[in-house]
């Protein structure tokens, strides 16, 4: 069986983790964008991306959020969601909580325990963007190979 294409997604509105499907890390920086200017950055980032996978694993929304944040991770998530549909994409949501759990061995970690884990696993994440997102797509890998 071959190995499925995966793409890992920890969204943010402000720094974006990406595991790519070759297993390489990087970040989407919006700090100076704002709205939809802002939502179509990030969009149109993600779409090449989408396009070279066989699955899209995103961490899903974290429901601790408070204020006009909501909205805004929301419309973020919506984007990237419709992306995939419009890219005959298949996604699975992963949720924040099961991703600690997955690097760290329970499920309330901190954000460097995660990167010292990432770290420990052997990628090479330069911010807990890219260390989440690097966990969110082995959890694709091993989701779509259980499947």
């Amino acid at each position: 069986m071959k190995k499925p294409l995966v793409l890992g997604l920890d969204l943010s509105l402000v720094s974006t983790g990406v595991a790519h499907v070759d297993e390489t890390l990087s970040t989407i920086k919006t700090k100076k964008l704002r709205g939809v200017e802002r939502l179509s950055f990030i969009e149109l980032k993600l779409i090449p991306c989408i396009g070279k996978a066989d699955l899209v694993a995103i961490e899903g929304y974290s429901y601790g959020s408070r204020g006009r944040s909501i909205f805004d991770i929301g419309e973020l998530g919506g984007i990237v969601r419709l992306a995939c549909w419009k890219a005959s994409t298949p996604f699975i949501e992963i949720p924040p909580a099961v991703v600690k759990k997955r690097a760290t061995g329970y499920g309330n970690s901190t954000k460097d325990e995660v990167m010292k884990a990432a770290l420990n696993a052997g990628a090479k994440p330069v911010n807990s963007d890219e260390a989440d997102a690097f966990w969110i797509r082995l959890m694709g890998v091993e989701s779509a190979c259980n499947s």
